[in-house]
């Protein structure tokens, strides 16, 4: 369970992490998949502080959903997602898109732009 904060509202949601080869370098990786947005059912039970998010239309629910694949994509596997081997070790499947750290202008160990 994660929870997207921002200084406007707070998100949780879940994901599942799947582990792969690339075809084309035979580098691993592994890929995040989100399994709920906007709530985390199972949590409930354990965090006392975790509301419900919801949306005003798809294109606010995609905005945040864009806004925590990068951030997953920071985290990495434990908060090391920018020192990791490679810029594609991790991803993230967004509706069928993958994102890699280099979608958000990242290089390894920094930010550009």
């Amino acid at each position: 369970m994660f929870k997207l904060v921002d200084s406007e509202c707070s998100i949780p949601f879940t994901t599942v992490r799947e582990e792969g080869v690339d075809s084309g370098t035979g580098l691993p990786f592994f890929v995040f998949k989100f399994l709920t947005f906007g709530s985390a059912p199972k949590a409930h039970r354990n965090t006392k502080d975790l509301v419900n998010r919801a949306f005003d239309d798809e294109t606010e629910k995609r905005h945040w959903m864009k806004t925590a694949a990068e951030a997953l994509l920071v985290f990495g596997s434990g908060y090391n997602g920018l020192n990791l081997p490679h810029l594609s070790y991790t991803r993230v499947d967004l509706d069928g898109r993958i994102y890699t750290l280099k979608d958000f202008g990242y290089t390894l160990n920094s930010k550009q732009g």
